[in-house]
């Protein structure tokens, strides 16, 4: 059984690669002189021939056990090599094994960890490197593992889209922009087979821009040769805005969740900046209440009908809405044995047309079952800031509340400096409900029209939540 530490550190220092390597010379260099000494001043007297053991050299043995630990405590930085993926190879290699391995179910995982005399432990990642070590990372090995317990690939999809995540403190941005001096070039291991690269980083006022590639591996089994394992790699390029004093971050260009998250882990442990697992204010973890509004649908509904206002929001008319239908009530409802589970699915109603959350059935599930609202897709129109109101484009915009960050994107237009005011403005507001908490009066306000609506059920009434103002930005 290897021995652990009793007390982990909470958060792991960062090194580069060749500071762990140095550090590591120099303890060698100490002990071997330490060692000489000991040496001398326990020497047996010249007349003493008795014979005696030869003590094993081992300082291998003890420096790799040595190396090991400090790679398991700390964060190493490794600069590119010269290759044509920039990973060392090592690294690369057993990285791509895991990748495959953790295409198989968890229970499959722990089963072939126990078939072999280990006792399962921990995340995916160290399940899938407790098995891939006990087949001494042998690709033929684990290639033929594979084919027999093999699942459907699994795939995310995405669209440019800019991701707000909130941290636990504001961004000193002169600390971030040191640390960031400090592991420029260089790739952090985010997860199984993810590599994220820091590139150039710049500073515009009181906003620090970072950009960053993230390189993923698919490992499957090479049909052409089933004894080895064929890699696909799949690299996206995503950049974060970081403003001094600001308690939020935002991601943009990541393709999808997983690469927004890549990057915020590598900020993270490079700038010693922490996010937080859920969004202040969004009602995240909330129960569900009957003939009560659920406080995600309070961000959303407030956030479009009292921030999203003025000539860049005219008109605005929901044509998608999602809720998320939660494993609570099933659980409360189907069996009284156990604890219920409360982790939210990511199941959910989905419905489109148009003044969708004025309709019979959103009005049921937002009040009569108190389900959250956590996805919007609206559909705006932007007018000259003059009182003719001149429609000058429309474009949709849709707000998504994730599990730990907003997504905020905004659909193509004629007009691509306007879409761009559009989605600069959200995120400001969206920031912004972030940091307030939704005023008494205006919750009060929501919570009536609503109730209104859901005691006075009329078809064909006129929509009233999200109707035009007269109010300019």
């Amino acid at each position: 059984m290897t021995s652990r530490p009793l007390r982990r550190l909470e958060r792991k220092p960062v090194l580069r690669a060749e500071d762990l390597d140095a550090a590591i010379l120099q303890l060698r260099t100490d002990l071997a002189e330490a060692g000489a000494r000991l040496a001398q001043e326990t020497a047996a007297p010249p007349d003493d021939d008795r014979p005696r053991v030869a003590v094993p050299d081992l300082s291998g043995v003890a420096e790799q056990a040595l190396r090991d630990l400090l790679e398991e405590e700390t964060v190493a930085l490794v600069e590119p090599d010269d290759g044509n993926r920039g990973i060392a190879e090592y690294e690369f290699h057993r990285e791509l094994l895991k990748k495959a391995l953790v295409g198989l179910k968890t229970p499959v995982l722990r089963d072939l960890a126990r078939s072999r005399g280990l006792e399962p432990e921990g995340r995916l990642d160290e399940l899938a490197r407790q098995v891939a070590a006990s087949y001494q990372w042998d690709e033929q090995a684990i290639a033929r593992l594979i084919l027999d317990y093999a699942e459907d690939p699994r795939e995310t999809e995405g669209g440019p889209t800019t991701r707000i995540f909130a941290l636990t403190a504001p961004i000193n941005l002169a600390h971030v922009e040191d640390r960031l001096s400090y592991v420029d070039g260089r790739y952090y291991r985010t997860d199984i087979a993810k590599w994220f690269t820091f590139g150039h980083h710049q500073r515009v006022g009181s906003v620090l821009k970072v950009a960053g590639t993230l390189q993923t591996y698919r490992a499957d089994v090479d049909p052409a040769d089933e004894d080895r394992l064929k890699a696909e790699r799949d690299v996206t390029r995503a950049s974060l805005d970081a403003a001094d004093g600001s308690r939020t971050v935002r991601v943009h260009d990541a393709t999808n969740a997983a690469a927004a998250r890549s990057m915020i882990a590598a900020f993270n442990v490079a700038t010693s900046t922490k996010a937080l697992p859920h969004i202040p204010n969004t009602g995240s973890g909330a129960d569900i209440r009957p003939r009560t509004l659920h406080p995600s649908t309070e961000f959303l509904l407030d956030l479009v009908s009292h921030r999203l206002r003025g000539h860049l929001f005219r008109q605005r008319d929901v044509v998608l809405a999602r809720f998320r239908y939660t494993r609570t009530e099933r659980a409360v409802s189907d069996s009284d044995a156990g604890e219920p589970d409360r982790k939210p699915s990511l199941a959910a109603v989905r419905f489109e047309g148009r003044n969708l959350l004025d309709s019979t059935t959103a009005i049921g599930l937002m009040w009569t079952e108190g389900r959250p609202l956590v996805d919007l897709t609206i559909r705006v129109a932007v007018t000259s800031p003059d009182a003719d109101r001149t429609v000058l484009t429309r474009l949709p915009v849709r707000i998504a509340l994730e599990k730990d960050h907003i997504l905020v994107s905004s659909g193509l237009s004629t007009s691509p400096d306007l879409m761009a005011d559009v989605h600069r403005a959200v995120l400001r507001h969206v920031e912004a409900a972030i940091a307030e908490p939704i005023p008494t009066e205006r919750r009060a306000q929501l919570e009536q029209t609503v109730r209104n609506r859901a005691q006075n059920a009329d078809p064909d009434a006129d929509a009233e939540l999200f109707g035009d103002d007269d109010d300019l930005d």
